[in-house]
């Protein structure tokens, strides 16, 4: 056997040095060229970013500046005019880009029913586009409810006509019952040559700017029922974008004047949501803005008597209402307080409205509230169709995005196990290995799957909904699919052969959680509708509520809050901190006003980040960056969850002195709305948005979800695994088992008693056997007292001490007994 050298430590030694020069000569060569790799694939990336960027920035500023010229446009009457025999309509509120190699494009616009066009309507384009697109492989189309007007290649129309593009429009084609028509913009446009090479090309881009119009020629112009009134006040052909009214209250307006006035204004909010601009005005006793076309005068029928604008009534009965509308005037009113409430209620639910043909009405039924919206339940399980969705075809080759918005329920954050189920079915042509379905949740890619042949006729797909989404109150879920079909011409939609559905049957689970989530003024101003209390009742409190510019500021926050809900809402009014009731506290709040007059409950106060003090000093919180001094020419919007109703929202509107139009002009445009963020805003002069994060506060205790029997069952029902009837069952069954074995004990003790009783009872009738009558042995063996007794004499017996010791006594029975032998 041979034995194995080992080798020595020095040995050992270097051969580990050689290993280790070795590796430490190779590394850094592979290091640097990977190195030197990434280095110049980064800066080329860099460089690709950096250009993309600022082609961004410059489309971006080109597009602002022309929204700002389509704006002046509006402002100086020269767009979305009205005039005796013509109306130009504004086709774009924002630029339009289109960037992929096909395009659509579409507006939607209505023409009251009664209206009569005539000859010399057109389209105007506003149309610019990238000097990267190919003459002869670029064009665009122009339809008109599904009729083609023009096609022209696009290189063309500029060159030509100076970026302006004129289109007649044949009269035929447009609809004037007071339906939709459609007008349809579609490009097809190219800059690189080869088979779909624009993809995703950010220098192949065609832009409609917004002081794009339809001008149509008008022979007669429709005149206003009750049942088009919403259409002809408020989607009318000189309106555009923008929602304007006007409310003629008494001159000395009740509360509940001031109340229906905002319900009104809610409802008709509720109706337009898309409408981006408002021009409201409140006024007293006769309108004060003649630039405002559309007035409803509101109140008692004696306030308005005599007018001759109006159409009035013949003699109403007790608790009657009226409604009636005169070319541009309309009226709401009533007998008495109960005929005015039964008048808003109708004009305030169009399904009821649009019925009446006529230009008058005298209400005498009560309506009912007909909203119908979705309830949370206790299982936390919905589908898409629960909240308004149908099923979603993404047709078209290539990249086909949808976004939908889901409200939490009752605002309360809910738990991590909490999911979405994406069901789908797409079509068989798509080419597997590129085909792709995504999902993206508030931003964030949450996951993907492949569209194969496995889930062409039924797929879906489940992610996690993320932990941040879950602290807001509404989760957008995005989803955006790429139709591969391989090699095709990019010059057709291919919506027949690429598409990719998503049905409406897909699933949300939102597991109950505990805590509410923390309100934001991200979608200012709205109020849960989606909540275990439902009651719609929001309860406005501003000083001096009966000025005609606060009573404009409460009627922009009311269109706006049927804006952002699409639910008409009831008001009450409350002038001062000191006034609420028991009944206010179970409601939506909104308190207006100027720093020096605003009125605050201290429980209110207490989960604010600023509020307003003696001598206009602040108490401000902890943490935020803001004084006395950067809150001046300010307005300050605060938003908390309710003291005193876990399930409702509270708004507070603060205003340094002379803000009050500022206030105006900032309610009245939605895209300075939409920049409020975080749980306070501030806005200058400028109407430019701060938004700050109060953090935790005294306002935090506010956040668990009361415990209520919704609430416990479902709670048993979480921890136990059973439905809470089996839960109910089987506490009752344990509880029965419980008071048997307690019957049982108590039993099973008396048992013992009575039988311990028995037993002492027999002992002692034991020992009285045992022990004989001494009379009797006396009358039998001739005691002493035997004579004594025969003669009835009751003589007692000598004690032991005094007699002689009986034998009997002295042996026991046994002797006795011996003694008987």
């Amino acid at each position: 056997m041979h034995k194995v050298k080992k080798p020595y430590p020095a040995q050992l030694l270097v051969i580990l040095s050689l290993l280790v020069s070795l590796l430490y000569t190779e590394l850094p060569v592979t290091c640097f060229a990977a190195g030197a790799g990434q280095t110049t694939s980064s800066a080329a990336l860099n460089e690709t970013q950096r250009q993309q960027k600022e082609e961004g920035d410059r489309l971006t500023a080109e597009a602002d500046a022309a929204k700002q010229k389509a704006d002046e446009l509006v402002l100086e009457g020269k767009l979305n005019r009205l005039n005796s025999d013509s109306a130009d309509i504004q086709l774009f509120s924002q630029t339009v880009h289109l960037s992929m190699p096909r395009n659509t494009a579409s507006y939607t616009f209505r023409i009251p029913n009664g209206t009569v066009l005539q000859d010399g309507c057109y389209l105007n384009l506003d149309l610019h586009i990238s000097s990267t697109l190919l003459e002869n492989r670029s064009s665009i189309t122009i339809a008109v409810n599904g009729t083609n007007l023009d096609t022209k290649w696009i290189l063309s129309v500029v060159k030509n006509q100076a970026s302006w593009w004129k289109i007649p429009v044949p009269v035929s084609l447009l609809k004037t019952d007071g339906s939709y028509n459609t007008l349809t913009i579609t490009t097809a446009q190219r800059s690189i040559e080869g088979d779909c090479a624009d993809i995703d090309n950010p220098s192949n881009w065609v832009r409609f700017d917004p002081d794009s119009f339809l001008h149509l020629a008008i022979a007669r112009y429709a005149e206003p029922n009750l049942g088009n009134l919403y259409s002809y006040y408020y989607d009318n052909l000189d309106d555009g974008f923008s929602l304007k009214n006007e409310f003629v209250l008494p001159s000395n307006p009740k509360t509940t004047d001031i109340t229906y006035m905002l319900k009104a204004a809610s409802a008709i909010g509720s109706s337009s949501r898309w409408k981006n601009l408002l021009d409201f005005k409140v006024s007293k006793s006769e309108p004060a803005d003649p630039n405002i076309k559309n007035k409803i005068y509101l109140g008692i029928l004696q306030n308005w008597s005599g007018n001759a604008n109006l159409t009035l009534p013949g003699a109403l009965a007790e608790n009657e209402g009226f409604l009636s509308v005169k070319g541009e005037n309309a009226l709401i009113t009533g007998r008495d307080e109960a005929g005015l409430k039964k008048a808003v209620d109708f004009f305030s639910a169009p399904a009821y409205l649009n019925q009446i043909g006529g230009k008058s009405l005298t209400v005498k039924s009560a309506v009912s509230d007909i909203s119908a919206g979705i309830k949370p339940n206790n299982s936390g399980y919905y589908t898409f169709q629960d909240f308004g969705y149908d099923d979603v075809n993404l047709a078209g080759a290539f990249h086909q995005t949808t976004t939908m918005n889901f409200t939490q329920p009752s605002d309360v954050s809910s738990g991590a196990a909490s999911y979405v189920n994406i069901k789908f079915r797409h079509s068989k042509a798509l080419m597997p290995d590129s085909s792709l379905l995504s999902v993206y949740i508030n931003d964030t890619a949450c996951g993907s799957v492949k569209l194969n042949s496995s889930n062409a006729d039924s797929g879906n797909i489940k992610v996690r909904i993320p932990a941040e989404a879950l602290k807001q109150e509404t989760i957008s879920v995005k989803i955006d699919v790429y139709n591969y079909l391989g090699k095709i011409d990019c010059s057709k939609d291919w919506y027949d052969t690429a598409w990719t559905v998503i049905n409406k049957d897909s699933e949300l689970y939102f597991e109950p959680g505990s805590a509410g989530v923390t309100p934001t003024l991200l979608n200012f101003p709205s109020f849960p509708t989606f909540s275990a209390d439902n009651t719609a009742d929001v309860m406005v409190s501003m000083p001096d509520d009966s000025s005609p510019d606060n009573l404009t500021v409460m009627s922009l926050l009311s269109v706006r809050v049927g804006q952002k809900t699409g639910q008409t809402f009831d008001y009450s009014l409350c002038s001062s901190a000191a006034k609420i009731t028991e009944e206010d506290k179970k409601k939506n709040m909104i308190f207006i006003g100027s720093n020096d007059k605003v009125s605050l409950p201290e429980e209110v106060s207490a989960a604010l980040g600023v509020v307003p003090a003696q001598d206009g000093a602040f108490h401000i919180a902890n943490g935020l960056t803001l004084t006395a001094e950067t809150l001046q020419n300010k307005i300050v919007f605060q938003v908390i969850r309710s003291p005193w109703n876990f399930y409702k929202k509270i708004y507070v509107i603060t205003y340094d002195k002379g803000m009050e139009k500022n206030l105006q002009d900032f309610l009245s445009d939605s895209s300075r709305i939409n920049k409020l963020s975080d749980e306070l805003s501030v806005v200058d002069a400028q109407n430019h948005v701060t938004g700050y994060t109060i953090g935790a506060g005294a306002g935090e205790s506010q956040k668990k979800v009361p415990l209520s029997w919704e609430r416990i069952k479902y709670l048993i029902e979480k921890y136990t695994g059973i439905p809470v009837w089996a839960a109910g069952l089987i506490l009752v069954l344990i509880l029965l088992c419980l008071y048997l074995l307690i019957q049982a004990k108590r039993n099973k003790k008396r048992f013992e008693q009575n039988a311990e009783k028995i037993r002492l009872s027999m002992e002692g009738n034991s020992r009285a056997a045992e022990e004989p009558d001494e009379s009797d042995f006396g009358a039998s063996y001739g005691g002493p007292d035997q004579d004594s007794r025969e003669d009835g004499a009751a003589a007692e017996l000598p004690s032991a001490a005094e007699t002689p010791e009986s034998p009997i006594k002295k042996n026991g029975p046994a002797h006795f007994k011996d003694d008987h032998r």
